[in-house]
């Protein structure tokens, strides 16, 4: 039998059982491990009888018996560990201590899948574990064409699929410079780029191989696990979820090398992550974005960047890049007058250079990273989601029943009822917001509407009401939570 067609008593025995801990350990060993559980006083309570490094996210142990005594002491916990390895670095405080945020990453070592189902009300079923399997088998079978399956683990993470590829060499993380007045880490270019190489690279190839050549199988990998301060499912620890919990476990393991896995990711860095895809063939936009001849101050996204202040930086990686797609699919001349008098207005609006080179066919062009843009910057979307322009997703999906009435009005209605907070992270945006708010929402449930109160109070905080107030007039809360999976951003 198939390892999800047991019972979870026989898949611990039969499966789960050929492996341990110390084994997990020795596969994974490259470093400090955060091990996280979303409770303070425990964590502060077993870090210092363990005398172990602790902050609020997690507690950081070197060592597979390190590893057991904190499992050992919060059992009654859902677990995660940090993927990649993390190190001392200043804090708001001015400690030099372990954290959870991106600066806290030593190197980038592995290549985090999370397979979930996308129906999530109640305990997965055999066979939404059996789907999660399969579609774990056609990204290894993928990998395998080069080579890459040679050093992975694939655990049942309680309700899906999590598969952890390993880097024939660690990627370094760039040293971020740490300013004294402020506080605060001021993160370079390269830093940004480096911290970006998984989830704008392979990781965002793997989405949209997993959620839309597979999609049929009803799971979904989401975009934002690819972070590099991400945490993955903890094996032999349980996941508590539905009023009760199931337990996590290893599946499969091998231990030989991806030989030049990393030196792929590092060449689709130099490329803006999009060369060489090895997981679908490239295609041109559609012609409904094309810009015309006669008619390029009329596109709308030419208007944008004529009519705009923008913030420094990227806007040549996101907005005019965007554009010089678009003009290549066009087939529209640059050579033309129409075209360089418009060229010469926005570098003398803008204050800058913007190259003429045309993209090789294999870049494509993505709305998303024109919205993602946008509202990173709290500014009005391009490609509004409520508007018949066609995005690259297509039309938009029937709302599925989540009990949410996702409007200012119900928001105001309600927030003097609710003063309950919802856990928010500091380093996360708010799409990762989002995702760490949808997993505790459950299909049908009546007490989602007091769920997404508590989320707004939340995001009040951490963002201020004005910024808040933009999500809702931009439907991006609407977009994310009822209509659009998380990952749909990039």
């Amino acid at each position: 039998m198939k390892w999800y067609e047991l019972t979870e008593e026989d898949r611990i025995k039969k499966i789960y059982s050929k492996y341990s801990i110390k084994q997990f350990w020795n596969w994974w060993d490259c470093g400090a491990m955060e091990v996280r559980i979303n409770d303070f006083n425990t964590i502060k309570v077993v870090g210092k009888k363990l005398r172990l490094p602790y902050n609020r996210s997690g507690i950081y142990v070197r060592n597979s018996d390190e590893l057991k005594k904190v499992m050992i002491r919060t059992k009654d916990f859902t677990k995660w560990f940090g993927i990649n390895p993390r190190k001392k670095e200043y804090n708001r405080y001015g400690n030099n201590v372990f954290g959870g945020t991106d600066h806290n990453i030593e190197s980038i070592n592995y290549i985090p899948i999370d397979i979930d189902r996308k129906k999530k009300d109640g305990f997965a079923t055999a066979e939404q574990l059996k789907n999660c399997d399969i579609v774990a088998e056609k990204i290894l079978e993928v990998l395998s064409k080069h080579g890459w399956n040679k050093s992975y683990m694939k655990i049942c993470s309680g309700n899906g699929v999590q598969l952890f590829v390993k880097l024939d060499v660690p990627i370094i993380m760039p040293e971020c410079e740490y300013s004294t007045d402020k506080k605060i880490h001021e993160y370079s270019e390269d830093f940004e780029n480096t911290k970006l190489i998984i989830r704008n690279g392979i990781g965002k190839q793997i989405c949209k191989f997993a959620n839309k050549k597979l999609k049929e199988f009803g799971c979904e990998v989401d975009v934002t696990g690819f972070r590099i301060a991400q945490v993955m499912a903890l094996p032999y620890s349980k996941n508590f979820k539905f009023g009760g919990f199931r337990w996590r476990g290893m599946l499969d393991v091998k231990d030989g090398e991806n030989e030049g896995l990393s030196d792929y990711i590092l060449s689709q860095k130099e490329k803006g992550y999009s060369g060489n895809p090895i997981f679908f063939k490239k295609r041109r936009a559609s012609n409904e974005y094309f810009i015309r001849k006669g008619k390029l101050r009329e596109h709308v996204l030419i208007r944008f960047i004529l009519n705009n202040d923008f913030p420094e930086g990227f806007i040549n990686n996101t907005l005019w890049f965007s554009i010089k797609l678009l003009l290549r699919d066009s087939g529209f001349d640059i050579n033309t007058k129409e075209f360089r008098n418009f060229h010469e207005e926005i570098k003398r609006i803008h204050k800058r250079g913007f190259s003429l080179n045309i993209p090789p066919k294999k870049y494509l062009f993505d709305p998303d990273t024109v919205n993602n843009y946008c509202i990173k910057h709290y500014m009005p979307l391009v490609f509004p989601y409520d508007e018949k322009f066609k995005c690259a997703w297509g039309k938009r999906k029937a709302k599925t029943d989540y009990d949410i009435f996702i409007s200012w009005e119900a928001y105001k209605y309600g927030k003097d009822v609710d003063k309950e907070k919802f856990m928010l992270y500091e380093e996360d945006d708010i799409f990762e917001d989002i995702k760490r708010f949808k997993e505790n929402i459950i299909v049908g449930d009546y007490r989602n509407h007091k769920k997404f109160i508590c989320f707004v109070n939340s995001l009040m905080i951490k963002y201020g009401e004005d910024k808040v107030k933009y999500f809702f007039d931009n439907k991006v809360l609407e977009e994310f939570i009822v209509y659009t999976s998380i990952n749909k951003y990039k």
